[in-house]
């Protein structure tokens, strides 16, 4: 048997980041105006991940991403000279949505509407009757920028003019911690996304803790490889929280037996193995993996706001995302990546870990739209959190640090 937790190891965490202990008002997720002042001051003016380098792997290729928040659509290029940049999707003649694809390869892009055509560098290069126009430059009527950065595989946008700070700075700690892990060989992707009737913040808050796996996942994870009669409760090994992030590393049960199937999955790899049999690349992680370097680890999770997680194992990780779209209604996306299978047996080993994720992920959303319609009955004024809840609360700690307080439940 290897370490298990005990108290000392897991006590006072919210203490150790710095964090009060008071509740959390559910006008947080209610509120129609702070809704729109946490868009104005938080989602147009923070750091937000779009995309990833490999679906810009040569010059030409673009994507788009779509942003209903800021009523915009986001146009992401790689120039001839290998550079990224980033623009709003549309024309400067009519302003009519310039590329209607969501992802492609093209020397230049035109508009479907009147032919003005555009560089993948943004420049205007060709206007159909140039001659007709009135004092007209075609080097001022470019697309209009989008600060654009990128950190390890992963392309971040910001909407503000002149961005607070740089990438780099606003990512703090994390910038570094994981680099030399392999997120650019991860490239085979499994993707899920919906639409749900609830607060990103509701949404935003199920996946940043483990506190509800011995309950929801009951029939899935629990009991298996997350929890054990040592830890019932599925008590992280370590915590941390760095600038506006946080990270908290997943318990394994040691003593976890894989059924017959997950060891035919575990013997072939690619996906599957890195959950609960140990491997190799954990001996070559970086730093800011299982930082702690405990024994009885699956992987980590790390936080990144406003709404995005990242759950990192030894052989593929997740990315989560959670866009708003009004007060009551958000998106959700996750994105399962994993090296590119060389056989037909890694590739059934994929099918098994995205199975094994999909069954999850459809009980961590289940309880979504449930919270939203209770919360707006007013029954309750405030949520209670408890110390393994720590991230939850440090993200609502930001969010009212940079969008002001929340607004006092007894004045609405």
């Amino acid at each position: 048997m290897t370490d298990t937790l005990t108290d000392e190891q897991t006590a006072s965490w919210t203490s150790r980041a710095g964090l009060g202990t008071g509740r959390i008002p559910i006008t947080a997720y209610t509120s129609p105006e702070y809704y729109d002042r946490e868009i104005e001051r938080v989602w147009k003016r923070t750091w937000l991940k779009v995309g990833r380098t490999t679906q810009l792997a040569k010059p030409g290729d673009y994507f788009v991403k779509a942003l209903p928040f800021a009523n915009t659509s986001i146009l992401v290029t790689r120039t001839r000279e290998g550079e990224i940049k980033a623009f709003h999707n549309v024309c400067s003649h009519r302003c009519n949505k310039l590329a209607w694809n969501e992802s492609g390869n093209a020397r230049r892009l035109q508009c479907g509407f009147h032919g003005w055509t555009y560089g993948m560098d943004g420049a205007l290069v060709s206007v159909p009757d140039e001659e007709n126009f009135f004092e007209f430059d075609k080097a001022e009527l470019g697309l209009t920028p989008v600060a654009v950065d990128t950190w390890e595989s992963f392309v971040f946008i910001n909407l503000a003019a002149e961005p607070p700070e740089p990438l780099h700075s606003y990512l703090g700690d994390l910038s570094d911690s994981l680099h030399g892990y392999p997120f650019e060989e991860m490239s085979r992707e499994y993707r899920y996304s919906g639409v749900f009737n609830c607060n990103w913040k509701v949404a935003r808050d199920a996946f940043y803790e483990t506190y509800h796996v011995p309950v929801l996942h009951r029939y899935s994870f629990a009991g298996s490889f997350v929890s054990a009669k040592e830890n019932p409760y599925c008590h992280n090994h370590y915590y941390s929280a760095s600038k506006y992030h946080g990270k908290y590393s997943l318990y394994a049960n040691p003593d976890y037996a894989p059924t017959p199937m997950e060891m035919l999955a575990f013997t072939v790899g690619g996906g599957m193995d890195s959950l609960m049999v140990k491997t190799d690349e954990e001996r070559s992680f970086p730093p800011g993996l299982n930082p702690s370097r405990t024994a009885d680890w699956s992987g980590d999770n790390n936080t990144i706001f406003p709404s995005s997680m990242i759950t990192i194992f030894a052989g593929f990780f997740l990315w989560t995302e959670f866009w708003p779209l009004g007060v009551d209604k958000c998106i959700v996306e996750l994105q399962q990546a994993m090296r590119p299978p060389k056989n037909a047996s890694e590739r059934w080993t994929h099918e098994v870990a995205a199975s094994t994720l999909h069954f999850g992920l459809l009980e961590d959303i289940s309880t979504l739209e449930h919270s939203q319609e209770v919360l707006a009955s007013g029954a309750k004024s405030h949520m209670v959190l408890q110390d393994h809840e720590v991230l939850v609360r440090l993200a609502h700690h930001w969010n009212q640090q940079i969008a002001g307080p929340y607004p006092d439940p007894s004045a609405t």
